[in-house]
């Protein structure tokens, strides 16, 4: 077993490599251990042995990498045109603007003709079609259409920020070779309606007829989205604001078919087989019901993770499941560490990248706990035993995962306990088997399907109702309780394990002493630190001083589900333990700034808003900006010995509306820092006509991002900035920042950051004025990265 233990460690360990090393090097490694091994008496093979797992292991890993690698997109056809010939796959999802869906690619033709045709086929792409209302409706996309489109392609990339997403990663994982769009034009055609000669469609347009035929049930729309999320494991349709009251109640694990549901599923399956088996034997029928029952488990359990889309998530259910079955028909069910191992090793297999995701962590540390933590049952049947058992396995996986959830940056809530153990039987045997029922019999009774499915949606409606009211009562703690670095996880992790050890393993009060230790520790914030975040084609800034934060506009809006605000900004305080915004500023309201900043607000209320004024004056009712400042020239104050102060917009605000952009100027010392919004020439000659008294600038934001009609070279003479940061997309049609801005900016010796190219870019002066500049993507580089 310590033999596997080792292979999948090797395994996991690729993932944490900047690049991929070279597999002759791993090879020639691998044979001199495997000879110095069969040279060394027996007692000394060991380590050499472990140690040739592990390289193993790295081979496998490098073999699996290189391979997802070379299916993506090259570089050189970045931002291309095709016309792909492909089929519909998955689920597509829609709203008022675009919709997104997977394409399977038959044939590719490239539309430029310095690039060869042959030299890339992507196989599976994430696409998206946008449309505009009457004038250009929506395409009546299903799974197993398929069309030829004229696209747009682009190698997966995605933002890199402190605590955030790596959506890179998720396309990886999910074998994307390109991301892109739709081009409007005449040449996309639907070609065949049914592509018939995929497993794959069939799968997909069962899930499909069962997703429209629950948006049609008389519910409402939070419970038709559960109702949804547990049949087909299409979990889209639930909105942000839900997800929010689920995850602070750390009940989203049950809203969606994960393993608990295949688990319970294959469970129910192996009685009711057993069942059936036993009553046969009673007839003298030569049946080994330990066998028929564990196949059936396995086939339930499959069925269940197809029906779910055989997602990443379900895949690894569906191994765990087949390990432990497997292991009960070898009569092997005794050995629990075998098992735990087997299932590791198979999800390492199956997917070397699964410890990025945080189902994977959730998922076998839920396991350890049972398994090793929990205490040994007593031998008192009865009601009350049981009723004892269930309550103690809740409080320990509860307070068991705690750590995991504040190490994966994920909130939990006291109520934890309690309200899983009303939840998890609750949806899982009473809402679970009428939603697996209901879409079982779609194909047989449609009618009698849709009572089904109603008596499990109307369940659903009440526990969003009673979710809604317990997220509002605001008993929610996430990674804020903890403060950053390892430290003070490795106090929590190993309090936790103290406190949880059965009694007469471990003392208690240390475990509680590191606890509080963990929870209470704050390490000082340096004097000065600024964060320019990378939201793509926007900004987002935050300023922290020794014990207060300011956030200096919000990122964009990408789309009804996906904020700057709550998707890049939020996670990163998160990330660094700061649990309250001072201050909020939005420099103007375009959404590249401000689209971010209202559930930015409605998530961490701000202690003062600061803004726009045409954004305060035209608030309406229920807004965050009743009752936000003005942003007005000379508004000024001081935290912790580093001032601030608005330099614009007076009145009247001459040019466009990027013009009326807050500009603050903040000092610490000697170090002057300039965040100026989108303002372009018109308001940086009225600074230089003023004079300010500056200083020589350490950091300037780059004005509209490096815009052409900014950075005028009178302005960047007054400033001479020291390091220039631009926040703009990664190769975007607006061609930020402009080639001649860029020149004058290096003509007056400054150093040139760009987002776009270094992820997010952390600015930190210690007591001494000295300045450490960290680059996310030099920081957390993985192989995958570009």
């Amino acid at each position: 077993m310590k033999f596997i233990l080792a292979l999948v460690l090797g395994i996991f360990s690729v993932s944490l490599l900047p690049d991929l090393p070279a597999l002759a090097m791993l090879l020639a490694i691998s044979g001199a251990l495997a000879l110095v091994a069969w040279l060394l008496p027996a007692k000394h093979r060991l380590f050499p042995l472990l140690v040739l797992s592990s390289l193993i292991g790295a081979l496998y890993g490098v073999v699996k990498g290189e391979s997802m690698l070379a299916r993506q997109l090259p570089v050189a056809q970045h931002g291309q045109d095709f016309f792909v010939t492909g089929t519909v796959l998955g689920l597509p999802e829609g709203n008022s603007k675009r919709v997104r869906f997977y394409f399977v690619v038959r044939e590719i033709e490239s539309l430029e003709d310095s690039v060869d045709p042959m030299v890339t086929l992507p196989a599976r792409l994430y696409l998206s079609w946008y449309h505009s209302g009457q004038k250009q409706p929506p395409p009546d996309l299903r799974p197993g259409q398929v069309w030829r489109l004229k696209v747009r392609l682009r190698r997966p990339r995605g933002t890199l920020n402190p605590g955030g997403f790596d959506y890179q990663l998720w396309l990886l994982r999910r074998g994307f070779s390109a991301t892109g769009y739709v081009r409007a034009g005449n040449e996309n055609r639907l070609l065949l309606a049914t592509d018939a000669g995929r497993w794959q469609v069939v799968l997909d347009q069962t899930r499909y007829r069962v997703r429209e035929r629950i948006g049609n049930l008389p519910l409402d729309q939070p419970a038709r989205a559960l109702l949804t999320a547990l049949t087909i494991g299409e979990k889209g349709r639930i909105s942000p604001a839900s997800w929010q009251d689920y995850s602070a109640l750390g009940v989203a694990h049950l809203l969606v078919i994960s393993g608990l549901h295949i688990g319970l599923a294959s469970l129910c399956a192996y009685w009711l087989v057993s069942f059936i088996a036993r009553v046969a034997a009673i007839y003298r029928q030569a049946i080994t019901v330990r066998y028929w029952g564990t196949g059936a488990a396995i086939l339930v359990a499959a069925a269940y993770a197809l029906l779910a889309g055989w997602t990443i998530p379900t895949q690894r259910a569906f191994i765990m499941v087949a390990v432990a079955s497997g292991l009960v028909l070898l009569n092997r069910s005794g050995q629990k560490a075998m098992g735990f191992v087997l299932a590791l090793a198979a999800v390492a297999l199956f997917d070397p990248l699964a410890v990025w995701a945080a189902g994977f962590w959730l998922s076998f540390a839920a396991v350890a706990i049972l398994l090793w933590l929990l205490p040994a049952p007593a031998n008192r049947p009865g009601l009350i035993s049981l009723i004892t058992r269930v309550i103690t396995v809740q409080l320990v996986v509860s307070v068991g995962l705690v750590p995991v959830l504040l190490s994966l940056g994920l909130p939990f809530s006291p109520l934890m306990p309690l309200v899983n153990f009303i939840a998890i039987p609750w949806i899982s045997f009473l809402v679970v088997p009428l939603c697996l029922s209901g879409a079982l019999l779609l194909p047989l009774a449609p009618g009698f399907a849709d009572q089904v499915l109603t008596l499990a949606g109307c369940q659903l409606q009440f526990f969003d109702r009673l979710a809604a009211v317990f997220g509002d009562m605001g008993l929610t703690y996430d990674r804020g309780l903890l403060a950053p670095g390892p430290l003070p996880l490795a106090a929590l992790v190993t309090g936790a394990l103290l406190i949880l050890l059965p009694r007469g393993l471990a003392p208690k009060l240390p475990g509680l002493a590191l606890l509080l230790v963990a929870v209470l520790h704050r390490p000082e914030n340096a004097p000065l630190a600024v964060t320019v975040l990378d939201v793509g084609q926007g900004l987002a800034v935050v300023v922290t001083t020794g014990k207060h934060a300011l956030v200096y506009d919000a990122g964009p809006l990408y789309s009804e589900r996906f904020n700057a605000g709550t998707g890049i900004v939020l996670p990163y305080l998160r990330w660094r333990g700061i649990r309250a915004i001072d201050a909020l500023v939005v420099s103007h309201g375009d959404n590249d700034h401000a689209g971010g900043a209202t559930p930015l607000a409605e998530a961490i209320t701000p202690g003062r808003l600061i803004a726009d004024p045409v954004l305060v004056s035209g608030a309406e009712t229920g807004s965050i900006w009743v009752g936000g400042e003005p942003c007005r020239k000379d508004l000024s104050w001081q935290w912790d010995g580093v001032d601030f102060r608005v330099l614009s917009p007076g009145m009247p605000v001459p040019g466009s509306d990027n013009n009326r952009s807050c500009v603050v100027s903040i000092r610490h010392g000697d170090i002057g820092i300039l965040l100026p919004g989108d303002i372009e020439r018109e308001i940086e000659s009225v600074l230089v006509r003023e004079n300010l008294k500056l200083g020589k600038l350490a950091l300037l934001v780059a004005p509209h991002h490096g815009s052409g009609t900014s950075s005028s070279r009178p302005f960047i003479d007054l400033l001479q900035p020291q390091n220039v940061v631009f926040s703009s997309g990664f190769r975007h049609h607006f061609g930020h920042p402009h080639p001649s801005v860029v020149n004058r900016y290096r003509g007056a010796g400054a150093r040139l950051f760009n987002t776009a190219d270094s992820g997010a870019l952390q600015f930190t002066w210690d007591r001494d004025g000295e300045l450490r500049v960290s680059r996310e993507r030099e920081r957390v580089r993985r192989f995958w990265h570009w």
